[in-house]
């Protein structure tokens, strides 16, 4: 069954589009999206599947100039799941920015998990935690069965608000429980392996367990894209200021 139309994530993609992003220059890049805009050959529907992946390793990775040119092409497809993708990241962007309110109104156009679950980052960041955790809770509702990526970052959101409650035991409990799930998503969204283990080194350090949380914290610096998630190192530093340079561990294959 084709679930395009109804999520912004895809379920399978080409060898040579799923390794585009991380070695092409910004020009290439954007020779190489309009490319897969322009091929006659290739419907829609492919187009915006291949464009949509990229997407997803450029918002992964925090490349925000990428994902700037993704979303530009996504928006010249001519194709409803096209737009409303190229719609919910320009709000992504628009929130980098801190155009929270942007951001809002075209979170506010689409009906998707993911759209919900940003909603909530932008009430999070206004600092209305209680909107921001309904959000978060109806995005884990509605992508129960279609986008396990909603539900782990609903998820991460969710135990985060129990952290900053100052209950870190069941926040670590959440993180456990969400582990597996996170261990088999990373093999399409790689930054998960590593900033669950960011997240489970601030909860084990909070519990009493430096030792395990030193463990944890070593699996995220050593990520090959840590220096776009410096709250990693910050973690670092305070759990393991004597760290030194780590092994790189990387998630499950298969």
């Amino acid at each position: 069954m084709n679930r395009t139309p109804n999520s912004f994530f895809i379920l399978d993609c080409s060898n040579e589009v799923s390794t585009a992003l991380p070695v092409a220059r910004a020009g290439e890049l954007s020779r190489g999206i309009y490319h897969i805009v322009g091929n006659i050959a290739e419907s829609f529907e492919q187009a915006t599947r291949r464009l949509l992946r990229l997407a997803e390793i450029a918002h992964g990775a925090r490349n925000y100039d990428a994902l700037q040119a993704i979303s530009t092409g996504l928006q010249a497809i001519p194709f409803a799941p096209a737009q409303r993708a190229a719609t919910y990241y320009a709000a992504t962007i628009a929130k980098r920015d801190a155009r929270l309110d942007a951001a809002a109104d075209m979170l506010a156009t689409l009906d998707a998990p993911r759209a919900i679950h940003t909603l909530g980052t932008i009430h999070d960041a206004k600092g209305h935690h209680a909107e921001a955790a309904r959000l978060y809770v109806d995005a884990l509702h509605a992508a129960r069965h279609t986008d396990p990526l909603t539900v782990i970052n609903a998820s991460l959101q969710l135990s985060a608000i129990k952290s900053h409650a100052g209950d870190h035991r069941a926040a670590l409990t959440d993180l456990q429980a969400i582990a597996p799930m996170v261990r088999t998503v990373a093999r399409l969204h790689p930054h998960l392996f590593y900033q669950i283990h960011n997240e489970l080194a601030v909860e084990l350090a909070a519990v009493g367990d430096v030792e395990a949380a030193q463990q944890a914290v070593a699996v995220a610096i050593a990520s090959p894209i840590a220096e776009a998630y410096p709250e990693w190192n910050e973690t670092a530093a305070e759990v393991a200021p004597a760290l030194g340079v780590v092994a790189v561990v990387k998630p499950e294959q298969g």
